[in-house]
């Protein structure tokens, strides 16, 4: 099956709400809620943190990284891509949770 068929069907799967520690080897799609601990504009990367551990994600363009700041809390919902030895994600979506107050944050991440 050509490439672009496939990636096309992984692009349509449901996103499953992940701590970042359990995305597993066979999550396609997922979203994950973290802060933001760094980013490079460069290369469209920024590094986002949840309690269960740090994820790099890889941005689309320099437009979805202005809802990226450092110290903001933000939900990403992107394509799961295996990297060494653990993974990294392919962001389709990010969405600004600035706004979620700091003390909501574990409860949050409780829920998920």
């Amino acid at each position: 099956m050509p490439d672009d068929i496939v990636e096309e069907r992984k692009k349509r799967r449901v996103a499953v709400e992940r701590k970042i520690a359990d995305i597993a080897e066979g999550d396609v799609r997922v979203a994950v809620v973290g802060t933001v601990l760094s980013i490079d504009k460069q290369t469209l990367v920024f590094t986002i943190e949840d309690p269960s551990g740090q994820l790099t994600v890889l941005a689309t363009n320099e437009e979805s990284l202005s809802k990226v700041s450092v110290g903001n809390v933000v939900r990403v919902i992107g394509i799961v891509l295996p990297f060494d030895e653990g993974f990294e994600l392919r962001a389709e979506i990010i969405q600004d949770f600035k706004d979620l107050s700091p003390e909501l944050f574990p409860v949050l991440h409780e829920l998920i």
